[in-house]
């Protein structure tokens, strides 16, 4: 049974049970199928792009619905959208969970219907956006290891070859010709994939056009104001570290930390002799400004 507009263009073409109830409906772009329980009441629907759909009106092999919903007694209670990048969990309208890349983003809210908190896992850990039994939400000190892994891909890169000009896209677009230590580390904060673990008063800075020093004190000025400024004793893996080189209280290069131990600093920079490197310095030297940058 077809569904026309008011111009008398089909728009929708219907099949029903024996019932009377929907089974599917086919539109120009997708396709819809419809479950009920046995009292004829509707209890999960599945949206579908036209293009997964076969000839017999069936989803083809390995076709995933771009949206589900699930009803009780006929009102919709939960559902799933997808799309080429993450899948929406929601229950009672409100969304319950995002899978996006490798993580499942976990949303609580509290007795007012205001979201509390977000908890962030690895995919892995959860099912349909519920976590499994015994399954652990990454901690900031996970992230922060996560993103020293993911800096470390870059050590080498420099800007003689331009491999290095990926960081610098929109603040000068060629490394060999603009200081880029503090805009390595942006980049690596942004792309590592914990960007969501990142402070607020990083993610506020503005983008800095000319000099590593005026980009390193515009970091150490808003962590100054954020207290976010910490000893080397609280310094963790992907916190920033700034280096106040002239010894006059103004910071003039960035890094990130890849630990410290021993009384040791191990960082990963860019922009050193033009290149990604990796440092050792001693911890304690007052040259260095520690900013915790996760939250």
């Amino acid at each position: 049974r077809s569904k026309k507009n008011k111009d008398g263009k089909t728009t929708a073409v219907n099949e029903y049970n024996e019932d009377g109830t929907y089974a599917n409906q086919k539109t120009d772009k997708y396709f819809y199928i419809f479950e009920y329980d046995e009292a004829g009441i509707r209890t999960k629907s599945k949206k579908y792009d036209i293009a997964s759909i076969d000839s017999n009106n069936q989803p083809k092999k390995d076709a995933k619905p771009i949206e589900e919903k699930s009803y009780e007694e006929g009102v919709e209670k939960s559902k799933v959208t997808r799309d080429k990048d993450s899948t929406n969990y929601y229950k009672d309208g409100k969304l319950q969970a995002k899978t996006e890349g490798d993580f499942t983003y976990v949303y609580q809210y509290d007795k007012n219907g205001k979201l509390e908190k977000t908890l962030k896992y690895n995919k892995s850990d959860c099912i349909n956006g519920v976590p499994k039994q015994n399954a652990k939400p990454i901690t900031s000190d996970e992230a922060g290891k996560d993103i020293v892994n993911f800096a470390q891909k870059f050590v080498g890169y420099n800007g003689q070859d331009h491999s290095a000009d990926i960081f610098v896209k929109g603040v000068g677009d060629d490394s060999s010709k603009v200081a880029w230590c503090s805009e390595f580390a942006k980049y690596v904060l942004q792309n590592s994939g914990h960007y969501d673990e990142v402070a607020d008063w990083y993610k506020n800075l503005p983008n800095v056009k000319d000099s590593g020093k005026n980009a390193a004190g515009s970091i150490q000025s808003a962590a100054k104001s954020a207290g976010a400024i910490v000893s080397a004793q609280d310094a963790k893996s992907g916190y920033i570290v700034l280096f106040d080189r002239n010894g006059d209280g103004s910071a003039t290069h960035t890094a990130l930390v890849r630990k410290v131990e021993n009384g040791k600093l191990y960082t990963i920079e860019g922009n050193v002799g033009g290149r990604v490197k990796y440092g050792c310095y001693d911890a304690n030297s007052k040259q260095f400004i520690y900013c915790k940058v996760l939250k």
